[in-house]
């Protein structure tokens, strides 16, 4: 205790003596243990302690069974899907804005591309509907 600066030697003596005096009251340090035992159950029995934000929605989650079957989106994958879902996910996300822009570019040329030959196809009169002879 000579490390100490005098505060602290008056802390750590007042400390001892408070440990020295309990355990000559309550005899060994066992029954110190034993008179400090808290038998309290903190569960949610008890609404004073732990009040339920929205009454009834613990009775309500408790009733309903987890879901065992996988979600459907989940079985109409295949592995050409899968695939794709791991390459995007290993993405970066300036990788995938810039995946996500050739997607975009990529799709309007095909709709340029579908009115040039819808176009088309209306002056070859592709499209038109046969005429009923009567």
């Amino acid at each position: 205790m000579r490390d100490l600066n005098p505060g602290s030697q008056c802390l750590a003596q007042k400390m001892s003596q408070m440990v020295s005096n309990s355990s000559s009251n309550h005899g060994s340090g066992t029954d110190m243990d034993q008179s400090l035992m808290s038998f309290e159950r903190l569960d949610r029995n008890s609404p004073d302690l732990w009040p339920e934000q929205f009454p009834g929605v613990s009775d309500f989650a408790y009733n309903i069974a987890p879901e065992t079957t996988p979600p459907k989106w989940l079985t109409i994958i295949d592995k050409e899907d899968s695939d794709m879902l791991q390459e995007f996910g290993s993405l970066s996300p300036a990788q995938l804005v810039e995946k996500i822009r050739g997607l975009q570019e990529l799709a309007f040329q095909l709709g340029l591309e579908e009115a040039h030959e819808m176009v088309r196809g209306k002056f070859l009169n592709i499209l038109s509907r046969p005429q009923k002879q009567s």
